[in-house]
């Protein structure tokens, strides 16, 4: 896995840089990361950047950050994961990438990678990471596409139980459901997900599901 990432990316990463970021020290993963996110900041507000940005093209920087955000939100250390958030906001939140970030497959798969830590037990990524999913579904106008995969894309088996994760995901497809612009023929199915989260012997994820069916 090490070894793909690094070929996928070591076209436009210094070796300083991607030595940290597949290091086995969760710090030196995290300032790796950390360079990553100030030199993009640096380069959005087009102000002096030096790392790898000024060498590679508009659409290789998102492809470049969505492969290192994909790979760091495989490990298991939390802070680096609270900088990957940081770094696909940056790209959500600017509407000269709205476009692009829609067609670079590994960006997608980011989104896809954070379901998992809706209801997360670390406030600050759960929150980041809530934040990021609802904000990307407004700018992509992505509301069927992102209710979708919530509720077909399976749950980790250390997450099945999590009464946290759940309430997670039924208050997602809440607020999105709120904010309107699904598909009509996907009803059914909203509704059914709802129907199923409010048979649960689970107060918080019942109370979710029931704000879904009443929107």
């Amino acid at each position: 896995e090490d070894k793909i990432f690094m070929n996928s990316i070591n076209q436009f990463i210094p070796e300083t840089i991607l030595s940290l970021l597949v290091s086995k020290n969760a710090k030196e993963i995290e300032k790796g990361i950390n360079n990553i996110y100030d030199d993009l900041i640096l380069y959005n507000d087009n102000k002096e950047y030096n790392i790898f940005f000024n060498f590679i093209s508009f659409n290789d920087i998102i492809f470049t950050c969505s492969n290192i955000c994909l790979y760091l939100l495989k490990k298991n250390y939390i802070p680096p994961k609270i900088t990957v958030v940081d770094i696909l906001g940056v790209f959500i939140n600017n509407s000269k990438y709205i476009e692009i970030i829609q067609v670079i497959k590994e960006f997608g798969e980011c989104i896809i990678s954070l379901l998992d830590y809706l209801g997360d037990s670390n406030q600050k990524l759960r929150e980041k990471t809530e934040k990021l999913i609802f904000e990307y579904t407004k700018k992509t106008k992505s509301q069927n596409k992102i209710i979708n995969l919530i509720i077909n894309t399976p749950i980790k088996k250390n997450l099945i139980k999590s009464r946290n994760h759940l309430n997670g995901r039924y208050l997602m497809v809440s607020k999105i459901v709120y904010l309107g612009g699904y598909y009509k023929n996907n009803f059914e199915n909203i509704l059914k997900y709802a129907i199923n989260g409010y048979a649960l012997n689970k107060i918080n994820v019942r109370d979710a599901a029931l704000d879904i069916i009443i929107t």
